[in-house]
């Protein structure tokens, strides 16, 4: 269990204000506004929920690293090619498309290098 105390807020719909989240087991279990002791300094800072980044190309693994440094915790590929983006999701919690996550029919890709549909 760990306890971020002092920073600033927003639960995706409000700002709460100065607060103290505590998180266990990578799940929020609480928010306490106005409490400013906790086992992790957050003061000038903000808590906020993940970003989503709906328009991606991956290009390396270095691209989903980056992407997390920046709070963006979800990204949706707009097509990189199967091979790429498979060694760019191995290993960890990431899930490796097996197809274009975006391409329409009749569009590029063509069919025979898209995969099933």
């Amino acid at each position: 269990m760990t306890t971020i105390a002092g920073a600033r807020v927003f639960d995706g719909t409000d700002a709460l204000g100065v607060a103290a989240v505590t998180i266990e087991g990578g799940i929020v279990t609480d928010v306490r506004p106005d409490r400013r002791d906790g086992d992790v300094d957050g003061r000038g800072m903000t808590l906020l929920p993940g970003l989503v980044d709906a328009h991606v190309h991956l290009r390396g693994a270095g691209n989903l690293g980056q992407d997390l440094r920046h709070g963006v915790t979800t990204v949706l590929d707009m097509f990189s090619a199967p091979p790429q983006s498979r060694r760019c999701c191995a290993g960890g919690r990431r899930r490796a498309p097996t197809r274009p996550t975006c391409a329409a029919p009749g569009s590029w890709p063509a069919p025979s290098t898209a995969g099933p549909r």
